[in-house]
């Protein structure tokens, strides 16, 4: 009888276990279902460069320009790839257009107008309000000369490169500064997120 008890026991222990699965399953609850829950993945990091959105900026060559003058332009820029990780960067294209002035000799007054289409390539950093970049693109001078009893036309392609880094103040509004060639040498801009 004693060896008995503890056998009863089991076997209500293993019936009780069977109905209750039964119960589960007749409920449509598998044995995935029942299962430890699900580990929350953390969201993914906010990006305030990314594909999607139209970036315009304006901005201002400060050295560099030709005749030591000060260049105005913007440029427009659409991410073209979307990246699948918090680590990963992302390309873009862009256009750009400029305008400077500036006196030759005294004589010439000479006004250009480069148009511009760059690739830059955007890097991922922990801090996504920051926007490091590199790039490079070509580009057209539409030149205007007047002065000296004369005034002609002429144009010419060039080859640009630049380093920049923007600082996204807001959601949608950025800081930045770049260092290149083709244009000038620095500029400064304010990015527009739109």
């Amino acid at each position: 009888m004693r060896q008995l008890l503890p056998r009863l026991a089991l076997l209500a222990t293993i019936v009780a276990t069977s109905v209750e699965a039964q119960d589960l399953n007749s409920l449509g609850v598998g044995a995935a279902d029942r299962a430890a829950p699900p580990v929350p993945q953390p969201a993914p990091k906010q990006r305030f460069f990314n594909a999607g959105d139209w970036y315009v900026s304006p901005r201002v060559w400060f050295a560099g320009v030709d005749g030591g003058a000060i260049a105005y332009g913007a440029s427009i820029e659409k991410a073209i790839t979307d990246p699948q990780g918090d680590d990963e960067g992302l390309w873009s294209v862009g256009v750009s257009f400029d305008y400077y002035k500036y006196n030759f000799a005294g004589v010439v007054d000479l006004s250009v107008l480069p148009i511009g289409g760059v690739v830059n390539y955007h890097f991922a950093l922990a801090n996504a309000r920051i926007d490091p970049y590199i790039g490079a693109g070509l580009g057209y001078y539409l030149v205007s000369v007047s002065g000296g009893g004369t005034s002609t036309r002429a144009s010419a392609m060039f080859f640009q490169s630049q380093l920049g880094v923007r600082y996204f103040i807001t959601d949608a509004t950025a800081i930045g500064v770049h260092v290149g060639t083709g244009i000038g040498n620095i500029a400064a801009s304010l990015t527009f997120r739109f």
